[in-house]
């Protein structure tokens, strides 16, 4: 194939990626989501059993971050994302996880994504989160 046709293939691609549906999703954590490896001593990446194998850099985002945050001890200001479908598909889709609903994006996947990947901004405060779980 043509260094031409090869670039308007890859064009065509991504104007239809564009065009597909995206879902709001949110990180919880410090600072806003980016691909991060497990630091647990002798552990070397996330293990889901929905997974063909342990990611060892990725960034997890959930439907629901007041159960992610009650129930996974993750705590933090809460991240909105617009995630488009093919990159929850490419990682596996939603899966209920210890009481939460979480997608875990590899680091392959959140580059491959790039700016398809929306943040929309901090949608709430450690503080608001949390003072919501207990209402």
């Amino acid at each position: 194939m043509t260094p031409i046709r090869e670039y308007i293939r890859l064009l065509t691609e991504k104007q239809r990626r564009d065009q597909k549906a995206k879902r709001v999703l949110y990180h919880i954590g410090p600072r806003p989501a980016a691909p991060k490896p497990l630091s647990r001593p002798g552990e070397f990446g996330w293990r889901r059993y929905w997974l063909d194998q342990d990611i060892e850099s990725g960034v997890f985002f959930s439907p629901n971050p007041f159960d992610i945050a009650q129930y996974h001890g993750v705590d933090g200001d809460v991240y909105a994302y617009k995630i488009p479908e093919w990159v929850i598909a490419k990682a596996g889709g939603i899966h209920r996880y210890d009481h939460g609903s979480e997608v875990l994006i590899s680091a392959d996947a959140w580059e491959e994504a790039g700016d398809e990947i929306e943040f929309l901004g901090k949608s709430m405060s450690q503080e608001a989160l949390w003072d919501k779980i207990d209402s």
